[in-house]
């Protein structure tokens, strides 16, 4: 028996690893996990299927809506396939035999579906795209953690001549009768139906032969469409299988429309001709967007059709001409012309032997032909462009016009160009940047043996992300037979293709027009596929055997589990009949959720305060989830807060500043209750599929509860009244982290969708991200609401003025100007102004100045010059002053309450506690921030990338410390990083900065976080490099960390040697860039700010 154990245990495992090939987790967990991700989605069609839109008149939004539900229906059918051949590897659900890089291909189009349907929703309703950006979020999320446990694709380097397959290893819905399509001596294409404009044919009208072709069909459809100019709007749907279309020639058949955003159609919507059915293949024809460039976004060609094939075609359009949206493309032979992006999209992409023609696009933008729209790494799609002649219209050859070969439109952005003729129109830094820095160093555009007066490399543009082949082993990568793995499928197209990197003859550079029809490529006859080869019958053969082997190994498994089965069924009859004799006695009927509460608790800092807490509000619900006592517990705290109220307002607080603490404390607690209850708006009613996304904001929150209970009893001076106020404030804190660990309890609970880090965030009301804008040379300078002047030549002299005039419910961004000039004000952007924007004249010119301090009898929380409170408040090119001196103690320039700021070009001057950022999410850029002692503080997350922070000259007594960062609990999402930053003396104390000891930073609170990494420390910095608080406070809690840093200071061979002093790894470091950190992906792009959301080495 043990042997035959044995032997099926062998068998099992031989069978499994069939598998184990693709996935690097077992099938049934993949599985699974495609399932629950489907089941999300059809979620998300079903709630914005109910949407009440259509019965309104918003035009964009029915699009927009429209756009998203066909996006979703796609990624279920993406998604279905991915299932399908992850369990049946064999089978012929894999379309070319490479199951890894069907699998991945189909997951990378479900990726961008979110997206395209989040876009589709820019611009027009805040309160809709919130509803489904949470869902698509953590859809998103979900098909990312797919990707990540696929297999990595493995293919044969190509080594020449055209693979044939056979007709026993194609896909279901793809059959070798594809070769009687075209008969040898004729090269005749039979067709099925015959559209003719003139009324000669089965139809007049492209999209009636459509309807009429069968659905999922195996064999080609095939339409041929004769000579006429066809106004209409074609959709092949994704259903409607091996669609083959062909016209009398380019510009003879012509199917032209004019749709553009604009007007009120999202891109994606805009497509003249639009195909998602797979196998989809066209050539002969036109296809055009006639809208023009003053129309923006206007596609004339979209395509998510995987494997499709355009040959001899035309597409023509200004901005968005062809949108190569998703999965795996050949275009052949083509003529592409347009202004802005014209080639742009997410798919896996050649175009071999095209001519890609820009034209004159409107005064002051600049032409992009490429603009590939790859998010995630993982993703294996990209632009390959060979064998093509790249140009402009003769009218751009000594234009003043730009025009490059392309801009990263997505984090990992992906275009080679390789054996083509670049003429002398492109400039010759080649590529164009989309925003600043955005994805320069993530991005992949390589070039490899082009030629003509465009394709010298010599000036081209030096980011990270940019490389010249110098090895023809890079570029086989991006070649058909090994990037879109077209050996595999291309030879039943009978279309002509090069697999590799052979010998093409250079096409002849030419300014072709539309006045010129041939295009000047000779057109290629479809070549009849070969007989199969002889090695290829006893391939065949072979794999007969193996088949019987794998059934014979199911047969053996099924008849093990059902002698299984059988001897476990007889085992528990017995069991269950011993037990009808002597029953045990019954369990004592539950009158709590008493255990529940317990296991919920388990894990929590304060148990005992939890489950007191949780069982006051559930004392009666005996089925209580996790969910219920999240709730509860949020609630308690709710509660709690009231009474700590009136507790501290009973103290009696006699001194000035006293009073003055209690009043900071009131309006802390009030902020307070205001984050519970966004936190319970967002876990109410019984959606506790949402958790996943809830969760950082959850986090967010919450942290700021713990921060707003900490500062209220900072308010007190040293005595025996501040330590009533901490007695009293206890409870809070324990309450806001008993929360925190229960909502990572409850959302790890609820979902997977998250297993793979990072998770997603829906973007917020302020983040209106314009649908891929217009390049102009302008320097897109804001226009403001107001303007604020000192002079009079303004709306308002004072900033405060102007904030008083913002509407109220204002919807978008309210944008303030302020023009040079010392403001002598206290500002203040209170919570009810959301989405502020004020920039100025420079941090050196447009200053706002206090001197507000501690040591005149103001706390240190009021002493501000400007305070943002506000969410989404963003500042840019301003200063920000406080000048009371050193000797005034803590005297704040600039506190930062608002969740989602941003700081960029800004000036934060001081000396002790300069920046307090005090709570949520913040991000600063390019900033200037000077002080003393404590000079960035609080207990927000906050990342600082690209500053220049200078410390000043103390007291003669004092010593210099940069960062105090004020963690509580070590379950808070808070801390301090500092990246690509520079920590130098400024002139003053350079001189005498042997003189004053100056450290990177000291605990405030006992949990204090700050992360210094790829940044410069000059020798101001003393050797150990961090300072206690007080004795041995937070030296075994705190997380301090360096990493890659450079400079005379940056040595950590005589760092301090806490134990929360810690020593990190590339992949630990990346947990505190941008992307995870500040989960400032989304809002932080959509802003528009220049952001580096990795690593910069």
């Amino acid at each position: 028996m043990a042997s035959t154990l044995l032997k099926i245990l062998v068998l099992a495992t031989i069978f499994s690893c069939v598998s184990c090939q693709h996935l690097k987790v077992p099938a049934s967990e993949f599985a699974a996990s495609v399932r629950f991700t489907i089941e999300i989605i059809r979620q998300l069609i079903s709630k914005v299927s109910r949407f009440p839109i259509l019965i309104f008149s918003d035009f964009r939004l029915r699009n927009a809506v429209s756009d998203c539900l066909l996006l979703m229906d796609l990624s279920v059918d993406q998604l279905t396939q991915t299932l399908s051949a992850s369990l049946n590897p064999t089978g012929n659900d894999s379309v070319t035999g490479n199951v890894n890089a069907d699998m991945l291909t189909w997951l990378s189009g479900a990726l961008v579906n979110q997206e395209t349907c989040k876009e589709g929703f820019d611009d027009i309703n805040d309160i809709i795209k919130g509803v489904v950006g949470g869902i698509l979020d953590r859809i998103t999320s979900s098909v990312y953690s797919l990707l990540l446990n696929i297999k990595p694709i493995t293919t044969t380097p190509f080594r020449g001549g055209n693979k044939q397959i056979s007709s026993k290893n194609l896909p279901n819905w793809l059959k070798s009768h594809d070769q009687r399509l075209l008969d040898g001596s004729t090269n005749k294409t039979v067709e099925h139906v015959v559209v003719a404009a003139d009324g000669t044919g089965d139809f007049t009208r492209i999209m009636d032969a459509v309807d009429a072709a069968p659905e999922r069909r195996s064999e080609r459809f095939i339409i041929h469409v004769k000579k006429g100019v066809y106004q209409e709007y074609v959709v092949i749907n994704k259903d409607k299988w091996n669609i083959m279309m062909f016209g009398d020639g380019v510009n003879f058949t012509v199917i032209t429309g004019n749709r553009n955003y604009v007007d009120g159609w999202r891109t994606y919507s805009s497509a003249t001709f639009s195909v998602k059915g797979k196998g989809f293949f066209a050539r002969d024809i036109t296809f055009e967007n006639t809208a023009g460039p003053e129309k923006e976004q206007a596609v004339a060609f979209l395509s998510d059709s995987d494997l499709s094939v355009l040959h001899h075609c035309a597409f023509y359009g200004y901005q968005d001409t062809l949108y190569a949206h998703s999965q795996r493309q050949f275009y052949s032979e083509c003529y592409i012309t347009g202004t802005i992006d014209f080639i742009f999209g997410d798919g896996a992409v050649v175009f071999q032997s095209c001519h890609i023609v820009a034209r004159k696009p409107l005064d002051k933008q600049k032409n992009a032909i490429t603009a590939h729209g790859r998010q995630k790494q993982l993703e294996t799609t990209g632009f390959s462009i060979q064998f093509c002649n790249i140009t402009t219209v003769p009218e751009l050859v000594n234009s003043t016009t730009e025009t490059y070969l392309g801009r990263p439109w997505k984090m990992y952005s992906r275009t080679v160009i390789m054996q083509s003729y670049i003429s002398g129109a492109i400039m010759p830094k080649g590529w164009l940047e989309w925003n600043e820095d955005f994805a320069l160093d993530t991005l992949y555009f390589g070039e490899f043996m082009n030629y003509g007066p465009g394709a010298r490399v010599e000036d081209r543009v030096k980011w990270p992300g940019y490389r010249v082949f110098n090895s023809s082993a890079e570029a086989a990568n991006f070649t058909v037979a090994q990037f879109i793995i077209g050996n595999t499928w291309l030879p039943l197209t009978g279309v002509r293709y090069t697999a590799g990197l052979g010998i093409q003859g250079r096409i002849k550079p030419q300014h072709n027009h539309r006045n010129n029809p041939s295009i000047s490529m000779a057109f290629q006859d479809f070549d009849l596929i070969s007989q199969r080869r002889q090695e290829e019958k006893k391939k065949k053969f072979k794999q007969r055997l193996i088949l019987a082997f794998i059934l014979s190994v199911i047969v053996i498994l099924l008849l093990a589990a059902a002698v299984c089965f059988a001897i476990y069924k007889t085992n528990h009859n017995n069991q269950k009949a011993a037990a009808a004799h002597h029953p045990p006695p019954p369990p004592p009927k539950p009158k709590t959720s008493q255990n529940m509460v317990r296991t919920v608790c388990a894990n929590t800092d304060y148990k005992k305060t939890c489950e007191e807490s949780i069982l006051k509000e559930v004392k009666n619900n005996a089925s209580a989830t996790p969910m219920d006592m999240l709730r509860a517990l949020l609630v308690a705290t709710s509660k709690e807060i009231d009474d700590v109220v009136n507790q501290v307002k009973g103290v009696g607080f006699e001194a000035p500043i006293k009073k003055a603490g209690l009043n900071d404390c009131l309006v802390l607690m009030k902020d307070a209750k205001d984050e519970l209850n966004s936190s319970m708006e967002i876990v109410k009613g019984e959606d506790i599929g949402k958790m996943s996304t809830a969760k950082d904001e959850l986090n967010n929150w919450l942290s700021a509860v713990i921060s707003y209970q900490q500062t209220c009893i900072d308010g007190f001076p040293e005595g025996a009244d501040k330590q009533k106020v901490k007695k009293i404030m206890e409870s809070v804190k324990m309450l806001g982290s008993n929360t925190l660990s229960i909502v990572s309890q409850v959302s790890a609970l609820l979902t997977k969708a998250e297993a793979s880090g990072g998770s997603q965030r829906r973007l917020m009301s302020f983040n209106h991200q314009h649908h891929r804008r217009s390049l102009k040379d302008d320097g897109g300078k804001l226009t403001p609401n107001v303007t604020v002047a000192k002079d009079n030549s303004g709306n308002f002299a004072t900033i405060n003025a102007a904030l008083n005039a913002m509407p109220k419910n204002f919807k978008g961004r309210y944008v303030i100007y302020v023009k040079e000039g010392v403001y002598d004000e206290t500002v203040v952007v209170a919570k009810d102004m959301a989405n502020v924007t004020m920039y100025g004249d420079g941090s050196q010119k447009s200053i706002i100045t206090g001197s507000k301090n501690f040591v005149d009898g103001v706390t240190t929380f009021e002493t501000a010059s400007f305070v943002a409170i506000g969410h989404g408040f963003m500042a840019q090119s301003l200063g920000f002053r406080n000048t009371a001196g050193p000797e005034k103690h803590q005297a704040v320039a600039l506190r930062v309450q608002s969740d989602h700021s941003i700081f960029v070009n800004c000036r934060m001057e001081g000396y002790k506690s300069t920046l307090y950022v005090q709570a949520h999410r913040q991000f600063y850029r390019s900033c200037y921030i000077t002080g003393t002692v404590d000079f960035i503080f609080g207990d927000a997350a906050a990342m600082f990338q690209n500053c220049n922070i200078y410390l000043r000259k103390p007291l003669e007594s004092q010593q210099n410390v940069v960062t105090a960062q004020g963690r509580a609990e070590r379950r808070e999402t808070t801390g301090i990083v500092l990246q690509n930053c520079k920590i130098l003396a400024d002139e003053k104390l350079e001189p005498e900065k042997a003189k004053v000891k100056s450290f990177l930073g000291r605990p405030w609170k006992e949990y204090s976080r700050t992360i210094i990494m790829e940044s410069e420390i000059g020798d101001v910095i003393a050797p150990e490099g961090w300072k206690e608080w007080s004795g041995d406070l937070g030296l075994k809690t705190l997380f301090y960390a360096e990493f890659n840093n450079k400079g005379a200071g940056a040595s950590m061979k005589e760092r301090v040697k806490w134990g929360g002093y810690k020593t990190l790894k590339r992949d630990d470091v990346l947990k505190f860039t941008v992307g995870p950190f500040l989960h400032g992906e989304d809002w932080l792009k959509a802003a528009d700010v220049p952001v580096r959301f990795g690593m910069f080495t």
